[in-house]
This record gives C-alpha cells, structure tokens and sequence, in this order.
C-alpha cells in the first residue's frame, strides 16, 4: 500500500440518525440479504430492508424465510441484524418489533436503529479458530462415504481443515456438494466447497492432511451469514 494513501478505519460507529438512513436505504435499494441468528444461532433468518421512515422512527422489514423464526422475532424485546455489502460489513440493533402489513402482506416494523456500525472487509480476512471452540467439517466425499474434519481457519471466503482420517486425499479442484460445518453438535452452515490446496501437517506427533478450502460461489445470503459466524466466534 502506498504510505501516502489515507487508511480507512476498520471500524465505523455512525449515530447520526441521517447517517443511518442512508446506509439503510442504500441495503433496501440493493435488496442486500439482512441477516439474524435466532436460538443461540440454531435458526438463521434471511430478510432485506423494505422501507425506512427515520423522522417516523421506523425501520420495515420483510418477514424471512423460517415460520418459526417469523413467530419466534414477536417475543424479543431487541434483534441484531447483520449484512454484508460493497466492501464491508454492517451490522444494527433494533428494537419493539410488531407485525405491519405492507402492500397487503404482512412485514416485520422495528423501531429505527440507535447506532449502526460499519466493518471494513480486511478485518474479516482470516480467523484462527481455537481447538476448543470444537468446529467440525463433514464432507461427502462419495455416496456413502463422509469424512470428517477440525476447522483451523475460516474466512468470508472459505476456510481451512485438518481431516481427522489420515488415509483420505482431497486434491486441488475437487468440488464437494453440501458440506455441513457444525459447532457443539449443532449445524452452523451448509456450502458447496472447492478444495484450493493439501498440506501434510504434524498433529501429535501422527502426519495430517491440511486443506484449504473456498466457498463455491457463495452469493450473498451465505456470505452475509459468515460475517454474522465470524462476528460470533470473535466476540465468543
């Protein structure tokens, strides 16, 4: 980087209410996927903005994809949304939701957000992920035929594993379907991967294989529900 380029900070805190609603109607006017995790993060919900009303105190949503994550919004006196857009991050609390019928169908009302914070896209490069954190990748590698790994790595973009079985090769290119990343038992995301590289790595003394892996053309939604994962295991 040229030192004479201006650094943009990682973090941005905007609590000017015009401030916010420009961001805001930016993500309605893309129709950017807004994410929040529900059940200590066993349901995950896709909206988008609908409209914003900042003199009102308003903010609109759609309802998601999940019923039970619908029904389960009713009952939270606050709910953290999440999103990922151009070459960052955003991220909002609101409050008071109740259901508002918009265009004759039924929408999610929320009062507007206080403050919004805005992420620059390097600070979510790559995230060591301690062993204790107890993250597991299961791949179908063939019908049948699942093998099972420790994530040690893991970005927007893909992450990195040790596979728990020494026997299996995984080699550069391979594509694999449905791959379930899982925390404590619990399925965190599903995703089609590559594999980018292989390494063997030393683990007690026993050689592994260390892959690299990339999310096979992830899309918005999944990459919005990564950054609302990374944002997670940062603050765990």
């Amino acid at each position: 980087m040229d030192p004479t380029e201006p650094r943009l900070p990682e973090e941005v805190l905007l609590r000017s209410r015009i401030e916010i609603a420009r961001v805001l109607d930016t993500l309605r006017a893309a129709r950017d996927p807004v994410v929040t995790y529900l059940e200590n993060g066993e349901i995950l919900l896709l909206t988008h903005v609908l409209e914003l009303d900042p003199d009102a105190g308003t903010l609109v949503v759609a309802f998601g994809d999940s019923k039970a994550g619908n029904a389960r919004l009713f009952s939270l006196r606050h709910i953290k949304f999440t999103c990922s857009h151009g070459s960052g991050h955003i991220e909002f609390v609101v409050a008071n939701p109740r259901e508002f019928i918009r265009d004759g169908r039924p929408a999610l009302m929320l009062d507007f957000p206080e403050s919004l914070i805005r992420l620059q896209r390097r600070r979510w490069q790559r995230l060591r992920v301690p062993p204790e954190r107890a993250i597991i990748c299961f791949l179908e590698i063939a019908p049948g035929l699942t093998v099972e790994g420790r994530l040690v790595d893991i970005s927007v973009g893909g992450f990195g594993a040790i596979l728990l079985d020494a026997d299996v090769r995984l080699d550069p290119g391979e594509v694999v379907r449905g791959a379930r990343v899982t925390q404590f038992g619990r399925v965190r995301f599903v995703a089609d991967i590559e594999i980018l590289n292989r390494t063997t790595v030393m683990v007690q003394s026993c050689p592994m294989q260390r892959v690299g892996c990339r999310f096979a053309g992830p899309g918005d939604a999944l990459e919005s529900a990564m950054q609302a994962f990374i944002i997670d295991l940062s603050s765990a």
